[in-house]
């Protein structure tokens, strides 16, 4: 079966218990109706497959929480800025609108 404690655990502590309970309900109903309808085995996911694409999420994540306390984060090995300023979505949205 696949792990999904991780996004379980992220959203109930953002909003709560009763919404993630329904929302990791409906992923296990998408994996198996996909599984059926495609007629393909289930690949679990390995630790590394689920580090590699949680890395950009976390690297946001924390990018966001430097900035909010003026910090900048620099890569260790190269010396450079980490990404670039995190614009929130509605505030990227409005710049892309004339």
């Amino acid at each position: 079966m696949p792990d999904l404690g991780g996004p379980y655990g992220r959203l109930a502590a953002r909003i709560g218990k009763a919404q993630p309970i329904t929302a990791t309900a409906r992923k296990l109903a998408l994996l198996f109706y996909r599984m059926l309808r495609e007629k393909r085995p289930y690949r679990e996911q390995t630790a590394a497959d689920y580090d590699a694409r949680q890395r950009p999420r976390i690297l946001r994540s924390l990018r966001k929480r430097a900035e909010a306390l003026g910090f900048q984060l620099i890569d260790r090995a190269t010396g450079e800025l980490l990404g670039v300023p995190v614009l929130r979505r509605r505030q990227a949205w409005h710049q892309q609108v004339p």
